[in-house]
């Protein structure tokens, strides 16, 4: 029965590890053994300005002008950024 809790804990733990590496990649792609560890024991919160989410958003929609958004719904996210 121990070892049946034991072997839980290890799927969970390489559960949240592995989600915690995928969401770090898709946010940042630099990704480290540290910062994993870092997030899965909470040491590792950052706090984002509102600047800082503008910019990141801009830049993810950057390259989807033309193809998912027009170049005034884009020009408009850059007028409300600055």
């Amino acid at each position: 029965m121990e070892a049946v809790k034991t072997n839980a804990l290890v799927d969970n733990t390489k559960s949240a590890t592995y989600r915690i590496y995928r969401d770090l990649q898709e946010r940042d792609n630099h990704v480290t053994a540290e910062r994993v560890k870092n997030v899965f024991l909470g040491a590792e919160i950052r706090q984002r300005t509102l600047l800082e989410l503008f910019d990141r958003h801009n830049k993810e929609r950057k390259p989807q002008v033309g193809i998912n958004i027009c170049r005034c719904g884009y020009n408009s996210y850059c007028r409300t950024r600055d």
